[in-house]
Order: C-alpha cells, then structure tokens, then sequence
C-alpha cells in the first residue's frame, strides 16, 4: 500500500502493508528513532505521538488510517533543541535510561497544550498511561510542576509543507480492494461493502484492539479490512429532539464523550465511565462502537448503558433497526448485529437525565485496567427513600453484560432503608455466579450495590 502523509510538517510517501503500525513505519522507514517500542500492545506509552493534534500510542495506529494527515514525533517537538519541558526533567532527574522518556515528553506536552497551569491531579491523569521503572514518578511529576511554574509554553507544532496530497484515486482504491483493503468516503459505500463483504470484513474505526491483538497472537491478520474512521454518520454527538435522546456514534471516541457537556451537566456516570477507559491517549483513540462490538465481557460502556436505558442503532442498506441495550447480546463475544449491518449510534433517553447514577470499575489499578466488576446504576427518585426505574448494569464476572434482573423487583417503588438494602444486595450478587472468584465479586457487588444506596439515601438525609 503506498501512501502519502506528514511527520512533522514534512510530505512523506511510504510503500508499506496495511496493517503495519504507524511505529514501525516511523522507527524502519523513516529513521525516527526517538519514539521507542516497549510493549507494542498500547500499555507502556513509549511509543506516544500526536496525530492531527492528538496523543496516540503509535503501536495501535495501523497504516491505512494514515493518509494524509499529520503525525509529529519527539524529534519535531524538539527540532529546535531541547525544550523548557525536557529541561525541567533533566534538572529535577526524571530521566535515567531514557527510555520511556520521549513518550512522557509528548504526554506532558499534549497536557500543557490543553491545560496550561494543571494541578497535581490533572498531570498525574495526563501521564497515567505512560510506565517508567527507573526514576519513580515523583521526578516525572515535578519536572512537569517545575516546567510550569517557569512559564514553559509548547511551541507550535511544524507547518505542513508541500502540496497537499491528493485523495486516493478510483483507480488505487479499486487496486486497495483487491487487497482487502476498504476505504469507503461515506456510511453509503461502507453499507454496500458489508452487503457484498459481509463477516469476511473487519470494520475499523479506533482500532485499539486490533494490532495488540495480532502482536498477541489472540487474532489472526485479517483478510479484509474496512476503514471506518472520518464516516460523518457515525462521528454524531447531539441531542436529538425527534428522538428525545442523546445520540452518540458509534465512532464517537471517549474523549469526547468524556467532554461533552450534556455528560456533565445530566449524565455524569458517562462522562466518568469514559474518562477511566484506558488513559488519555487512548480515550483519544478508542470509540464507543468498538468497546460495545467487541462483546467483551469486560468492556466498560455496556453495563453503564444498559442502566441508563440506552438503545442501539444497527443501520445497513436497508434501513436502521433499534435494539434495547439488554438485547444486544447473544452470548460470549456475540451480538445482535447482523453481516450486513452496522452500529449507527447509541440513544441515551432524556428520561435518565437527572436521574441517580453511577459507575464503578474494579480492577487492579486506577488507570489501563481490565475490570474485574464493573457496575452501572441509575435510579429515580420518586419519594425521599422511594426510587423507581431501578437498573443495574453488571459486566466482566459473566459471559456478556447483562441487568441484574430482580433489581427493580427488589428495590424498586419501597421505602428503602440500609438494612433492608443489605438484605437485596446479597441476594442480587447471589444471583450471579462468576466463573472465577466467585466469593470475592460476589461480595463486590454486594457492596457497590450497598455503597451506591447508601450514598443516596445519606444525601437524602443531609438535605432533610
């Protein structure tokens, strides 16, 4: 496959397989070898670049995603010689073997970019996906501090230089098909694809999960591949009134989600649930689509989604079909999605916003954790003590996401008090039978389900 785009303003052209990552691209092609190849599965941030702006893990980011636009590396955001930034990490002795450095460096750049004056939370969630195992990340963490308190402001990035490349002719996409290789220009010509197509195709939108796969040897190279990143259908972020939902596309990232202000303002269990998938650079990758179409018992959006009510939007040549979240899965690792369809989008209704809700993530660290419970909650008060609508989303500790089903029954349309909420919650967590620690997320959910009663009806209280 060749392909044109820029790194670090400069045009350059590259003869190279698909699927081959914009990492290797930059270290064998392009001689750029400042950003480092740790664990090629998008965990350590040594490989972190930013892409249109963007920090990404470069190990995640495959070839055909990149014409045309515009990556820059640690060598264009030092070209003029070292920055404030990387002298501030010298002289607080955040660098030994150097190493994970250049990716802290673009980390840390991507952060002051967007937060010029950060507190100490904000640059440790910044650097969460970065791992370092000389220095500890105290040094790491002050050489930002010292950086900013010095004033240090991030150079502008490098104008793009040349001609601008032109869009792939008919010609070399009719010879990328051939390959296996998809790039449809709108939601029309992908629906075409998948009706020929069908289950043969992989379709791409973040792509986070893809080449860590294949470097884990847990998915085959595919034989085709269809883009999906850029379809404006499926990059929509708006409150519908014709729907009297939130509708967000299936290629919308967590990011946005993350900072989207009808989140903040009506649905903050969202806008937390997206801002503890994986760490920044990924939320700045990964999409709502794929974390709900990979049927991964363990993804993060599904239990919250299906406390919240949320519907999902299938479309394909013949027109769009609407599936309640709590049947869109068949079983392990499968869905309601039929060969010739896509996810259009997910629909949040208006009559959630507002309501009690929360979500909890379990795992073994606070940032780049697989969950091992996570809990999705929503709750309308009717009375104080009194709630209708009562969901609870559960995932990782069964075969797919699913509704605690005896919730509503249990704790619905009563006054509630802890010890009878006690008394449900231990019968809601025996309902479920994890395959593995069974005792121990059991009583996890126990006690999610009690904390989040409990924090209800203590507020109930405050205001009383």
């Amino acid at each position: 496959m060749k392909l044109g785009f820029y790194v670090n303003g400069l045009p350059v052209t590259v003869d190279t397989p698909p699927l081959r990552s914009l990492l290797s691209i930059l270290r064998e092609d392009l001689g750029l070898t400042g950003t480092k190849e740790g664990c090629g599965e998008g965990e350590c941030g040594a490989c972190a670049v930013h892409l249109e702006g963007e920090l990404v893990k470069s190990c995640m980011v495959p070839a055909f995603q990149l014409s045309g636009r515009s990556v820059v590396t640690i060598e264009g955001i030092s070209a003029q010689g070292p920055t404030g930034l990387q002298d501030a990490f010298l002289q607080e002795g955040a660098v030994q073997c150097g190493f994970c450095t250049p990716g802290f460096v673009m980390a840390s750049e991507y952060l002051l970019r967007n937060d010029p004056a950060p507190n100490e939370e904000a640059i440790r969630k910044g650097l969460a996906g970065n791992l370092c195992r000389c220095t500890g990340y105290g040094s790491l963490l002050r050489g930002v501090q010292r950086a900013v308190a010095e004033g240090y402001t991030p150079r502008n990035f490098p104008p793009l230089s040349g001609e601008p490349f032109p869009e792939d002719s008919e010609m070399s996409r009719k010879s990328l098909e051939e390959e296996g290789i998809f790039l449809p220009r709108t939601l029309e010509e992908a629906l075409k694809i998948l009706e020929t197509h069908g289950e043969d195709v992989l379709s791409v939108a973040g792509g986070t999960d893809i080449l860590p796969d294949m470097v884990k040897g847990v998915r085959k190279t595919p034989r085709k591949v269809m883009n999906l990143r850029g379809l404006a259908e499926l990059e929509k972020l708006e409150y519908q009134e014709e729907s009297g939902a939130l509708e967000i596309g299936a290629g919308v990232t967590f990011a946005r989600i993350r900072e989207h202000s009808l989140g903040a303002r009506h649905l903050p269990a969202l806008r937390e649930m997206a801002a503890g998938v994986g760490a920044v650079a990924i939320q700045n990758m990964a999409t709502l689509g794929g974390n709900l179409m990979t049927a991964s018992a363990a993804g993060d959006a599904a239990p919250l989604l299906l406390a919240l009510e949320g519907e999902a939007v299938f479309v394909s040549s013949r027109g769009e079909r609407v599936v309640p979240m709590e049947d869109l899965y068949r079983g392990y690792r499968k869905t309601a999605r039929q060969p010739s369809e896509l996810l259009l989008k997910v629909r949040i209704p208006s009559r959630v916003f507002g309501s009690s809700q929360k979500f909890f993530k379990v795992g073994t660290r606070k940032a780049l954790t697989i969950s091992r419970l996570s809990l999705g909650c929503s709750v309308i008060e009717k009375a104080p003590g009194i709630f209708s609508r009562v969901r609870i989303g559960i995932g990782s500790v069964t075969p797919c996401p699913m509704l605690l089903p005896r919730a509503s029954e249990l704790l619905e349309n009563r006054h509630l008090s802890m010890e009878y909420v006690k008394e449900a919650a231990a019968l809601l967590a025996r309902d479920v039978v994890p395959r593995k620690d069974t005792a121990y997320r059991q009583e996890m959910i126990r006690n999610l389900i009690c904390r989040f009663f409990a924090e209800l009806l203590e507020k109930r209280v405050v205001q009383s």
